[in-house]
């Protein structure tokens, strides 16, 4: 008959199996199918077409393959589970199989189901690309961690791990699902702690304004274990894009730095003013002064002295991070007098101030010949033009003198 029982450890994933005796029972194989269908969700109609393929393979092992070539039938009833095998329109009883045919048998029904659990473990995950799961830390490989996902076991290379992280054995982790693929009857599913995705997934979890779509994550820089940076707007002015993040008493902010350790999140409005939003990018670090290239995407930013280790951050992250997040190269300085010319210009560009001098619209801005500070005397403009020179020179330009 078909029977049940558990797989040693060399056997099939699930936690049945068929083999061949004596009798092929029809209840036994319908509450077999049933089984299969409830522990690994494979649908029956596959099950009973496995059966059958498996049949067929030991009838022909048993009788040969040339005598049952385009005249073996082999059916199960879906609904009373009777085996019916016909040889030559002859009606043949499946009992008679020998042995080495039932563990045919057995090796086909086996491989069937196998190929039957990765399509739905496959399935399953490839839906669930791009989401957060719990999982529990396995084993280690070479660096990669193995972890148990219930129904499927997924790898987390060391390239996904969070620095700083500690994955012990039979710990537990939120996991982002990165990719899901097929290699041959195997399902690959591999994991990250690392990637920015993680963190707005996160943050969809706890912040029902940003799921909604009320609150829009414009971008996410992210240095896994150290720090990140989102960047978010809004078009409802009555919503406080940051005070909706951090939520009463920071109590949603909590919940996701709870699921990233030591890891800091830097929330900043997004804004069209970009020497605004790289103020804001520099969190928490306070700004003094910014002076901007737009063509170059290039900008200086003056801090206080005090402040310069905060500025530039852990290893350069804070700089580096607001930089990723604004696409300005960002070079950070401290001091009263701030950057000079040929930090800023370029060797190029302070030479022709040098020798070619500046307009009164490069200096004063073009809307300064139309207010009353206009030099009233042509002496007057060349003493102000070559002060001004001077100053660019030898100084540097303020944020003042350039943008007004």
């Amino acid at each position: 008959m078909v029977g049940y029982g558990r797989y040693d450890k060399s056997g099939f994933s699930p936690l049945f199996f068929i083999k061949v005796q004596n009798k092929m029972n029809p209840k036994e194989i319908l509450r077999l199918v049933d089984t299969l269908h409830r522990e690994k969700r494979i649908e029956k109609e596959v099950i009973f077409t496995s059966l059958e393929d498996a049949l067929y393979t030991a009838a022909r092992k048993k009788f040969g393959e040339e005598e049952t070539e385009d005249c073996l039938e082999i059916s199960i009833d879906r609904i009373k589970g009777d085996v019916r095998v016909s040889l030559d329109d002859e009606q043949i009883d499946p009992d008679v199989f020998g042995r080495i045919a039932a563990q045919t048998f057995k090796q086909v029904m086996m491989q069937k189901l196998r190929m039957a659990e990765g399509d739905v473990v496959f399935e399953n995950y490839q839906s669930k690309q791009g989401t957060l799961i719990m999982g529990t830390v396995q084993g280690f490989e070479r660096g990669a961690i193995t972890v148990n996902l219930g129904d499927a076991e997924a790898i987390l290379p060391r390239g996904e791990q969070a620095h700083g992280e500690n994955y012990n054995a039979g710990a537990r982790f939120r996991f982002y699902i990165h990719k899901v693929s097929r290699e041959g009857q195997r399902v690959k599913v591999i994991v990250s702690r690392a990637r920015p995705e993680m963190i707005l997934e996160l943050f969809k979890l706890e912040i029902p304004e940003i799921e909604s779509g009320v609150i829009k994550v414009d971008n996410i820089v992210r240095e896994a274990g150290l720090r990140t940076k989102i960047c978010v707007s809004t078009n409802d002015p009555k919503v406080d894009c940051v005070g909706a993040c951090v939520g009463m008493r920071g109590a949603r902010i909590k919940n996701v730095l709870s699921e990233i350790g030591q890891e800091k999140i830097d929330i900043v409005t997004w804004t069209d003013e970009i020497v605004q939003f790289i103020e804001n990018a520099m969190k928490p670090a306070e700004v003094e002064d910014i002076l901007v290239d737009t063509q170059e995407k290039k900008a200086q930013v003056l801090v206080q002295e005090d402040l310069l280790s905060q500025a530039i951050g852990r290893k350069g992250v804070n700089v580096r991070l607001a930089s990723q997040l604004t696409g300005y190269y960002i070079d950070v300085s401290a001091g009263e007098s701030g950057p000079n010319a040929e930090d800023f210009f370029g060797e190029s560009q302070t030479e022709q101030v040098k020798t070619e001098g500046v307009s009164a619209d490069d200096i004063f801005g073009s809307d300064a010949s139309e207010t009353n500070d206009t030099p009233e005397s042509m002496d007057d403009c060349g003493d102000r033009a070559s002060t001004a020179v001077e100053t660019v020179v030898e100084n540097g330009p303020s944020a003042e003198d350039i943008f007004g």
